[in-house]
């Protein structure tokens, strides 16, 4: 008792006597019990007294002073002398094999514990008026057999840092004495507070007064549910450091999110578990992720496990668990594999959860997201082109990725090869000379590998077969090209003539030729005898000269094409050279967008285009030559000569001259041998805007085609057969500035020396004939309609 008493002067004017004694007596109790626990056989003598003599009870008393303070006696003071006895049983405290701080430890063990049996009786009998609980009505019995069995020494080592105000908070609203509570449930809802507890201690750390302990407490009991408590006790104290460090407190709940993870990883792997490693790998997941996990339950995270290796779990087993977030089935998300469910990292759950809900399989959405995130080709437009292929093979059922690996008809390969090839074709060239041109293509040298219906996709997609490519492409080589279940050698498919090929005008976005023309062998050409000259942007320096001798022999008749798959511009003048003087042979000059003249038409080049710029002159020294884009094109004082025919077709408009530029001369026939006169050909599917125009050169037949064809300050050969074709054929005059939209409109428009009035023809809508006629009976100008 002295012992006990030292150091307490209960005169003191600081010491609340009645608290002092209380600590002091309840000591006195503990000492007894658990030397009832070290001294079993002994039993109280007739005055009641008990024999302790085979226990060194000075050490006893000196640790048990020493190591319980008053708010351990406080919770004590509430218990019996029998429910110390339970608390106490078990544990020897005189054994040899503990030491000093051993049986401090055993000490702090048994008093947290009685900490936690208060702070739970009270929620079950709040204090009355005066402060005191009253426990009579609960089963306090129960209540300590519960709590001695199953909080174990790393609970209480925990919960021992927390003073009892911060253990009711967590005990609030758990009555531990309802009827309503087995054995069972009463273990739960204590694992639960004191694995919060456990929790708690690893930010309150070592204490002191920078930690925020209340905050800390607070935090926990608002965040750690018992879904996560459940996961956080199948792991030691050490194991949920691991998992916390590094985690600020205002974002605990990452914490029970990894220890989900976990726990589902550590119940698969069973009794071999490398609880280490597991929780190495789920360190790896980001927050982002965690909160994908959490909303799976524990059976389908034992399935993300089962299905998904450790080492994996930040990557595949997080992109499984976030579609399944977004609504897809875990069945779905673990059905994905290779390069779809890498794919899913480049996918919000919000975009997995908008493909849900339009209908979109996963995989489908996984096959789209894979081909949009990877990298085709470095060409940034090829790439573009393959991918939107390979979505449209997807459409069809046939996926060009990696995942794909066991798909038929060699469709990876083909479009690998396809792409390959369009970036040799679909480069910029700039040009001064023959050097400076692409190797000229034929169909035997691009079709021999079988896989050009890729290619032809890939051109198609990238607009280099104009804006209408893919509906041209699948009317030109049909259904087998149309299913997409297989790749087609191109040279099975490319018929032996051009003629054939007269029927797809429509599908380019042209008209058709019509019966009477489609029939003429002059469109009949070996398709053998067609070569290309690639680039993607081609430009034509000022000054250029090529020379067209070898792609362009004496012969059977030829096309060698010069074509952008974009835009084409000559910046000057350009001279094509030929040793070929005889019309058996024709240069295309062609753009699937724009073909420029100097510039680009923009408002920054404006001085091209709206001034008086210099004259461009383009010479053919062979016979026929084209030029063709299917946008719009402009002629602002450019001068054309060639020793054949000249076409110049556009499938949107096409303007020649301004109203300051009037110096454009288009003149034919200046170079064939054995030839008749030759011919002049403009096209375009909307609208020819003339204003200022020679036509000269040995000229037979002048052909003008667009719905509204607009004409002023042109002069027409005296000897040439002129037509002019429009929607309605229907003529109009000295309206330049509003022409009627389907009609000819004629403003200072000259055949010879005979300026064209209304006077000057005859006949009726559609049908429009001059009255002058040429040597062989011709009207010199018609006008007609489609």
């Amino acid at each position: 008792m002295a012992s006990m008493a030292t150091g307490v002067d209960i005169t003191s004017a600081s010491i609340n006597v009645g608290t002092t004694l209380s600590h002091f007596a309840t000591k006195a109790e503990v000492i007894v019990e658990f030397a009832k626990v070290a001294s079993p056989s002994s039993t109280a003598d007739a005055s009641g007294a008990l024999d302790f003599s085979s226990i060194k009870m000075d050490d006893f008393v000196n640790n048990i002073h020493s190591n319980l303070d008053e708010s351990h006696t406080l919770a004590l003071a509430s218990l019996d002398p029998s429910h110390m006895a339970t608390m106490a049983s078990g544990t020897d405290l005189s054994s040899a094999t503990l030491d000093s701080t051993a049986i401090a430890g055993k000490l702090s063990h048994f008093a947290t514990k009685a900490e936690v049996i208060v702070e739970f009786a009270k929620v079950a009998a709040p204090a009355d008026a005066t402060g005191k609980f009253d426990f009579t009505t609960i089963k306090m019995d129960d209540f300590v057999s519960n709590i001695h069995t199953n909080l174990d020494e790393d609970h209480t080592k925990a919960l021992a840092k927390l003073d009892p105000s911060h253990m009711a908070t967590m005990a609030s609203g758990t009555d531990l004495s309802s009827a309503t509570l087995d054995s069972t449930a009463i273990a739960g809802k204590l694992s639960h507070f004191a694995t919060k507890g456990e929790l708690a201690s690893h930010y309150i750390g070592d204490g002191g007064t920078s930690v925020d302990v209340t905050s800390i407490i607070n935090s926990v009991q608002a965040t750690i549910t018992v879904e996560f408590t459940t996961s956080l006790s199948e792991f030691s104290p050490d194991q949920m450091a691991t998992m916390a460090t590094g985690v600020d407190i205002t974002a605990i709940v990452s914490v029970g999110h990894k220890a989900k993870v976990a726990h589902a990883y550590k119940e698969t792997a069973g009794a071999g578990a490398d609880i280490s490693n597991i929780l190495s790998n789920i360190a790896n997941i980001s927050t982002a992720d965690l909160l994908h996990f959490a909303e799976l339950d524990h059976t389908s995270l034992k399935a993300v496990a089962a299905d998904t290796d450790i080492t994996k779990v930040h990557q595949d087993a997080a992109h499984k668990a976030k579609a399944v977030a977004a609504g897809y089935t875990l069945d779905a998300a673990l059905a994905l594999e290779g390069d779809a469910l890498s794919a899913l990292a480049n996918s919000s759950k919000d975009e997995l959860a908008a493909a849900n809900a339009s209908g979109k399989s996963l995989n489908d959405h996984a096959g789209e997201t894979a081909i949009a995130n990877t990298t085709v080709s470095s060409n940034t437009d090829i790439d573009k082109a393959a991918k939107e292929v390979k979505t449209d093979a997807q459409a069809k059922g046939n996926a060009y990725t990696t995942a794909a690996a066991t798909v038929t008809n060699g469709f990876p390969k083909a479009l690998e090869s396809a792409v390959k090839l369009a970036e040799l074709l679909l480069t910029d060239k700039v040009i001064n000379n023959d050097n400076n041109l692409a190797d000229d293509l034929s169909l035997a040298s691009i079709s021999g590998n079988g896989y050009n219906t890729e290619l032809i996709r890939i051109l198609a997609k990238y607009g280099a077969l104009g804006s209408k490519g893919g509906t041209l492409s699948n009317a030109v080589l049909g259904s087998d090209f149309m299913a997409f279940d297989k790749t087609i050698a191109l040279s099975s498919k490319v018929q032996s003539n051009t003629s054939y090929y007269q029927q797809f005008l429509t599908d380019l976005g042209a008209r058709a030729l019509g019966s009477s023309k489609s029939s003429n062998n002059i469109f009949s050409i070996k398709t053998s005898n067609i070569t290309l000259s690639p680039g993607a942007n081609i430009t034509f320096n000022s000054g250029a000269e090529i020379d067209s001798s070898d792609v362009l022999p004496k012969g059977d008749r030829r096309i060698a094409i010069i074509g952008a798959a974009k835009d084409m511009t000559i910046k000057g003048n350009l001279n094509i050279k030929s040793m070929n003087k005889t019309e058996n042979s024709a240069v295309v000059l062609g753009a699937a967008d724009d073909l420029y003249f100097r510039s680009e038409y923009s408002s920054s080049n404006s001085a091209d285009y709206s001034g008086n710029p210099n004259v461009v002159s383009i010479t053919n020294e062979g016979a026929n030559i084209a030029l063709g884009a299917e946008d719009s094109m402009r002629l602002v004082n450019v001068s054309i000569s060639t020793g054949g025919n000249l076409a110049i077709g556009t499938l949107n408009e096409l303007h020649i001259g301004t109203a300051t530029a009037q110096s454009n001369t288009l003149s034919v026939g200046n170079g064939g041998q054995n030839s008749d006169s030759d011919n002049v050909y403009l096209y375009a599917n909307s609208l020819i805007q003339v204003n200022g125009l020679n036509i000269t050169g040995r000229v037979d037949d002048v052909y003008m085609e667009a719905v509204t064809i607009n004409l002023r300050n042109v002069n027409f050969p005296n000897a040439s057969e002129v037509t002019l074709r429009s929607q309605n054929g229907t003529l109009g005059f000295n309206n330049f500035a509003s022409p009627v939209v389907g009609a000819v409109n004629l403003t200072n428009v000259k055949h010879g020396s005979n300026v064209l009035s209304l006077s000057s023809f005859t006949g009726s809508a559609g049908r429009y004939a001059t009255s002058k006629v040429l040597p062989n009976g011709t009207p010199a100008v018609q006008v007609k309609k489609f």
